[in-house]
């Protein structure tokens, strides 16, 4: 009696959707015979879900031979969508809406929070648009308040000049651009040195004591622009009648 060996081999594709497979089946001495299964209707089933990342697997029952067979990358990988993002301590997180993967994170500019630019300056977020300023580390005489910073690639307008803002002695004249609308309370703390402030903002609002424990606010001489794109004169008269109520005299405070 003739042995008959059998080998059933299955080949599975896994080209998109495709639900066949092909099956060797040969005796001992006799020339192989391939069979290509087909999918019976109705018998696909997910045996494992697609993520984001990698392919689903199917299985399916093939309506010739019985066979069930599975089917890998039948189901394609969804892929990552983040969401919006969302911002804890001035570092905004992106997820997976799918999967809850960590897609990537950012520092943003958080209203009230502290940076520190590249020259050293410390800012403080007032709007999405804005910051307050105090410059530290001053080692030069003379100090320019700079009208906008750059943080994490973004360009904020500077706004307000923080108290105690130049951190010194060393510090003799400021100059005040154009965007700064407010000197915080102390702005000019423990300048001892400092003789000339030029101001160029078109309105100004000052804060209380700002030559706080120094005798500079006598002798110091302030500088304003006045014309139609800097301070009006009615804007240069408000601002002098505060500075003289803060010690200034009369004479050192000069429209240019």
């Amino acid at each position: 009696m003739k042995k008959v060996l059998r080998s059933l081999t299955a080949v599975v594709l896994s080209l998109g959707m495709m639900s066949t497979a092909t099956v060797s089946s040969f005796a001992a001495g006799s020339p192989s015979v391939v069979h290509t299964h087909s999918a019976k209707d109705g018998s696909e089933k997910v045996v494992t879900v697609a993520t984001c990342t990698t392919k689903g697997v199917k299985s399916y029952v093939c309506k010739d031979c019985g066979k069930t067979y599975e089917v890998v990358g039948a189901i394609d990988a969804n892929n990552h969508s983040s969401d919006a993002g969302t911002v804890v301590n001035g570092l905004k997180t992106y997820k997976c809406t799918r999967c809850s993967a960590v897609l990537k994170t950012e520092t943003v500019m958080t209203t009230g929070s502290n940076y520190t630019t590249t020259t050293g300056a410390t800012v403080t977020v007032l709007s999405a648009t804005t910051t307050s300023i105090k410059v530290k580390n001053v080692t030069t005489k003379g100090v320019s308040v700079p009208s906008s910073v750059v943080v994490n690639g973004v360009t904020y307008k500077v706004t307000t000049v923080k108290g105690d803002a130049f951190n010194g002695n060393v510090v003799t004249s400021v100059t005040i651009p154009s965007s700064v609308t407010k000197l915080n309370a102390k702005t000019f703390s423990g300048d001892k040195k400092l003789t000339t402030i030029k101001i160029n903002s078109k309105k100004l609002t000052v804060g209380k004591n700002l030559f706080s424990g120094i005798s500079a606010k006598k002798k110091a001489k302030i500088k304003v622009t006045v014309n139609k794109k800097n301070m009006s004169a009615k804007n240069f008269y408000n601002l002098r009648k505060e500075l003289m109520k803060q010690g200034l005299k009369y004479k050192n405070i000069k429209r240019k």
